[in-house]
């Protein structure tokens, strides 16, 4: 079977078709990647003088997780996430959620209920992605900057710098927290149908 259609949410001016995929875990992976930037240096020297200068070396460590579910039907789906630190095991019965934009045939999976232990652990990449709006990452991104120019601003002396810094950290300020709003309400309507999916959806001898 393919992924069912649950409930289509409303974000915004957005509606997101939610599907969902149940099934036993058939196989599950872990493992980590290590990436390290920076190192090395220079410097200058002559007649016995100079200076030397070395650049600080930095690691960042990804986990990922790959998991097989297979449905009752015997349908299997795979899927590799990245960060998300799933505890999952062999055996367990799982729910994949989809977020399948308007007019779009496919969706990224943004959450998946273990139904086993009980917890719903949400993949925030596409979570942001799904309910964020065009470039969100971007509008982050210039809300931090407006709010650090707005707080510099205010503080520079003068009545009319304090007015011009209380606009510009208002608006940064305010433009991310609408953006943790629609990604607060999007959550907050996938979590409310755990109990509905529990019932409906978990393994046959539940």
């Amino acid at each position: 079977m393919s992924a069912s259609l649950i409930r289509t949410v409303h974000v915004g001016s957005n509606a997101i078709e939610i599907h969902i995929f149940s099934g036993e875990v058939m196989e599950s992976q872990k493992w980590t990647t290590t990436q390290i930037s920076g190192g090395g240096g220079g410097g200058y020297s002559h007649n016995g003088t100079g200076f030397s200068s070395s650049a600080p070396v930095r690691s960042h460590t990804t986990t990922h997780d790959q998991i097989f579910v297979r449905a009752a039907n015997g349908e299997e789906r795979a899927l590799e996430l990245s960060d998300v630190h799933l505890a999952v095991r062999k055996g367990q019965w799982l729910t994949l959620f989809l977020a399948v934009k308007a007019g779009k045939n496919e969706g990224p999976y943004v959450a998946i209920l273990n139904h086993n232990t009980g917890s719903m652990d949400w993949v925030a990449k596409a979570v942001n992605d799904s309910c964020g709006p065009m470039l969100y990452n971007l509008l982050i991104v210039l809300g931090v900057i407006a709010g650090v120019v707005g707080v510099l601003s205010a503080f520079s002396g003068g009545f009319g710098n304090f007015l011009t810094g209380a606009f510009w950290g208002g608006l940064g300020i305010g433009g991310i927290l609408w953006i943790v709003r629609r990604r607060k309400a999007f959550k907050a309507e996938i979590s409310t149908l755990t109990a509905q999916i529990k019932a409906q959806h978990g393994p046959a001898s539940s």
